[in-house]
């Protein structure tokens, strides 16, 4: 009797055994994620890692943040990484992502220079 390996028995085709422990799905080796240098939203504006962007944040405003990478899905869709640049007092935000579709550049703030001065 060999006690390496249990003794095996077989049942006419058809037949369950319920004390056999079933196996273990297998599953599809998950694909690398592919990187990309740059995305198009919905207007055709081109959007690269480090431009500023417009964003919801948790508290419900908007908010600028920075792009930092951008990625393909398996589906094909291209997505942005982003860190806020802005923050609430209480709050912990660390980033999120969104679909590169629905990229909005942030809104630039007036310069001092292009600023129209208040009549005194």
């Amino acid at each position: 009797m060999n006690q390496d390996k249990p003794n095996r028995i077989d049942q006419p085709e058809g037949s369950q055994n319920l004390y056999r422990r079933p196996s273990r799905p297998t599953r599809p080796e998950p694909k690398p994620i592919q990187v990309l240098d740059s995305a198009t939203n919905q207007a055709g504006e081109v959007f690269n890692a480090g431009d500023m962007i417009q964003v919801t944040s948790p508290w419900g405003s908007k908010a600028k943040a920075e792009i930092t990478d951008f990625y393909q899905d398996t589906e094909g869709k291209a997505w942005a990484h982003y860190t806020p640049n802005e923050s609430r007092e209480g709050w912990d935000w660390e980033g999120g992502c969104i679909l590169a579709s629905l990229l909005v550049k942030a809104a630039e703030a007036p310069s001092e220079s292009t600023s129209v001065p208040l009549p005194e």
